[in-house]
């Protein structure tokens, strides 16, 4: 079996120097990889619709412009999918890039993949771009909410209500 130095050695010096260059195009690209920052993107509920939000990303300005989102099912199809690359191409300004609605893009953004409805109980993933990588997480749930409304007690239904309350009582003596 013979040896990288061995192959080095009998190799011509432009095919050393191709071999070299391929590896140092490697390295750099794994090197540049490895220093760019995640933001991360979180979903909720902003009047009653999904939305996406990043504290991270607050910038308003080039390169922070968001030029791609994608939500995804666990199986990894995109659910959701827009393109916004040609928006912020040339310019300075731009944003802000969050609250960010489901189905939503930027004005003159490309939907590459119109939003689809989101199933009760699965996984989604987020990813895109706003300068560096965005990345997210959530499992959509469907739930239903009891609430109660307080009134004022000097509204007239609830006098009314009151009064026959009181009323039962006395006839059930």
């Amino acid at each position: 079996m013979a040896r990288f130095s061995d192959a080095l050695s009998r190799a011509p010096a432009h095919m050393i120097a191709a071999r070299l260059g391929g590896w140092a195009v490697v390295a750099a690209t794994a090197l540049l990889a490895a220093c760019s920052y995640v933001y991360t993107v979180e979903a909720l509920f902003i009047d009653g619709k999904l939305s996406f939000v990043s504290e991270d990303v607050n910038e308003t300005g080039s390169p922070y412009c968001l030029i791609s989102f994608k939500v995804s099912d666990a199986a990894g199809s995109a659910v959701w999918e827009f393109d916004a690359y040609d928006l912020y191409k040339n310019v300075s300004k731009c944003g802000p890039n969050f609250p960010l609605r489901y189905g939503q893009a930027p004005k003159g953004a490309v939907t590459v993949t119109p939003a689809k409805p989101l199933k009760a109980g699965e996984l989604y993933t987020i990813e895109g771009n706003a300068g560096n990588a965005l990345q997210g997480s959530f499992r959509y749930q469907v739930k239903r909410i009891t609430t109660v409304e307080n009134l004022d007690m000097k509204l007239p239904e609830v006098k009314a209500a009151q009064q026959r309350g009181w009323d039962r009582q006395r006839s059930d003596r």
